[in-house]
């Protein structure tokens, strides 16, 4: 939320969606590149007034409904790993 705020950007806005009973995924959503994602990760990353300790995931719309309803968040990971 904070970071949204921080860029300003009325394109990005944030779901808070459960995953399973005890893991949530923040999403943010109006990303339309790969490349932004990515920079955004970054960002989060780097910059310590947004606190990110769990790894980002970036996740295309169809992968993200595939993961959703399959939860196969794991297999998908893997298969992405070289």
């Amino acid at each position: 939320k904070k970071f949204i705020a921080d860029e300003n950007n009325t394109t990005l806005s944030y779901t808070s969606d459960n995953y399973t009973e005890t893991e949530t995924f923040i999403v943010i959503n109006g990303i339309n590149s790969e490349e932004f994602a990515k920079n955004i990760v970054l960002k989060l990353k780097e910059n310590e007034k947004y606190k990110i300790q769990e790894s980002a995931i970036v996740l295309t719309n169809e992968n993200y409904k595939i993961v959703q309803i399959k939860k196969n968040l794991e297999k998908y990971q893997s298969s992405k790993k070289p």
